[in-house]
């Protein structure tokens, strides 16, 4: 088994929490939306899969003293599904058409094959004492069965069912953890917890589960605010969506997406690669949740783009190179740090990300065989020497990483305002005015009210507004329905300038509860609430 483990990462950050309201009639089930989905269920997985090529393989690890949950095989098969599906929509509104990932299926079927291990160990071994001994001890018992987890051309998603739930409502052996080098055809591995796997048939069931049991779970009731953080909300339906959305987050991981921050509002609004994906719900449900939305940033979209995973005709080709000129300390730019950077590649070049501390902080399209150019970035710690990494990817999805240790000196200078961009709506009607929001935007130095933003609705580097300020919203009036990417420059008195990413918006033709993503039923008695 590997030793390292790339981009590992905790599921539950330490952070406030602002409690979310959510709507409280459920309108459209799983089963009405089975009906849409008979004559769709055979194209959901949009790349024609090739024999063994790149694929998301399934793991339900049984340890010796446990059994499997209730309809557990057909509840992981809908969250494969689901997630595959949520993934080609959101690649879609980023400009990319609909690309997502293939996964393994049962022989004469297009469900997602889900691979039963029984394992001599019992649940006591595998919860360990830790979510890292519990990460390990699924792949261990997945290799010892004989699955490749690690192997190339493969992304397990694996489930051991090792939870407990005490009587006090107290839970053991949660986990949620991802990794992936995302190179070429590396291999990545998502390891959640058997806890999750019960609420993933709960999505649309709102009742509060305070000192309620759910029988897929234990015998012992839950309790609000004590089984689960209080960033999952305190009804079946609010936990299902963190669970389902941190599912998505930990497969991101393993096709090997970092953290991004960036215009990530809140617990339940904003990035899947942040504290944003517990809001999928209102991916699904637009008009059921409103102040709940999940979206892919661009940045992972970009990356998304070239992956193995996702492009069944991608080959292992040589690394590009990569190569930086900065000086060390690095200098601010009119309050900016600036990392130049030059790279080749023989097969052409797609991509380039900046990464600071593990999160991606910057991103941009390549062309051509060689390339000179550089990341202009607000992000930055002042006098410490901080972990830059510079990452291309060539057209064929090999990647390259170049690691900056780098100390930034400021010497009296302004520092650039840092951007962030939110819409009021996240999923609006074509013929609607769209408020768009800059408030969120910092400055250290002059305050967000001295400064100034133009907008740019087609991500096409023509600002459609003027200089406004950045305290005021924007309305913008979406005659036609379709995808937008939406950015805006900053501007503080000093004439320091910062773009921000975009964020994608989705203009619709119709109304109703269901109209973002269909939901895939397995069967029409299954998953249904």
């Amino acid at each position: 088994m590997k030793k390292i483990i790339f981009l590992l990462n905790l599921f539950f950050a330490q952070k406030a929490f602002s409690q979310m309201s959510a709507p409280q009639n459920i309108s459209c089930s799983n089963l009405e939306i089975s009906k849409i989905l008979e004559s769709k269920y055979n194209r959901i997985s949009i790349n024609a899969p090739l024999a063994n090529g790149p694929r998301l393989r399934v793991a339900y690890i049984l340890p010796t003293n446990r059994t499997a949950q209730q309809n557990a095989v057909e509840k992981m098969q809908f969250m494969v599904m689901l997630a595959q599906e949520w993934y080609k929509e959101n690649m879609k509104i980023n400009g990319w058409g609909e690309k997502t990932f293939n996964f393994e299926t049962e022989p004469n079927s297009n469900k997602p094959k889900v691979n039963i291990v029984n394992t001599a160990q019992t649940d006591v071994y595998m919860r360990g004492s830790n979510t890292i001994d519990r990460f390990n001890r699924s792949i261990a018992a997945a290799q010892s069965s004989g699955l490749s987890v690690w192997s190339a051309n493969e992304v397990w998603f694996i489930i051991c069912e090792s939870h407990i739930i005490n009587p006090n409502g107290t839970r053991e052996g949660d986990v949620a953890l991802g990794g992936n080098n995302g190179s070429g055809s590396n291999g990545g591995v998502a390891v959640v917890g058997s806890d999750w796997l019960a609420f993933f048939d709960q999505l649309t069931n709102e009742t509060n589960f305070d000192n309620q049991v759910l029988p897929a779970l234990s015998t012992n009731p839950i309790k609000a605010g004590i089984t689960f953080g209080q960033v999952d909300g305190s009804t079946f339906s609010a936990a299902a969506s963190s669970f389902m959305g941190g599912t998505c987050h930990e497969i991101g991981h393993a096709f090997g997406l970092p953290h991004d921050n960036r215009n990530d509002l809140s617990w339940r609004t904003g990035n899947l690669m942040s504290n944003g994906f517990r809001g999928i719900r209102g991916s699904l449900y637009p008009n059921l949740f409103l102040d709940e939305y999940t979206r892919l940033e661009y940045g992972a979209s970009l990356f998304l783009n070239t992956s193995h995973y996702f492009n069944s005709n991608k080959q292992v080709t040589a690394l590009p190179t990569i190569n930086s000129s900065i000086s060390n300390p690095a200098i601010l730019n009119n309050g900016q740090l600036i990392i130049p950077f030059s790279t080749t590649d023989a097969n052409g070049l797609a991509s380039a990300f900046l990464i600071f501390d593990g999160n991606r902080i910057a991103e941009m399209e390549l062309t051509g065989n060689l390339v000179t150019s550089q990341f202009v970035t607000p992000f930055y710690d002042l006098s410490q020497v901080k972990e830059y990494k510079i990452i291309v990817l060539d057209n064929q999805g090999n990647k390259k990483e170049l690691v900056l240790n780098l100390t930034v000196q400021q010497n009296g200078q302004n520092q650039a305002p840092i951007p962030f961009v939110e819409t009021y709506e996240f999923s609006p009607n074509k013929g609607k005015i769209v408020k768009l929001k800059s408030s969120k935007s910092t400055d250290s130095n002059d305050g967000l009210g001295n400064c100034t933003v133009q907008w740019d609705i087609n991500n096409d580097n023509i600002y459609e507004t003027d200089w406004m300020p950045a305290s005021s919203d924007f309305s913008n009036l979406f005659q036609n329905e379709g995808n937008f990417l939406i950015k805006m420059k900053i501007k503080d008195p000093n004439n320091a300038i910062s773009i921000s990413s975009p964020i994608g918006l989705r203009i619709f033709n119709s109304d109703g509860a269901c109209k973002y993503i269909t939901k895939p039923i397995i069967s029409a008695d299954t998953l249904s609430n």
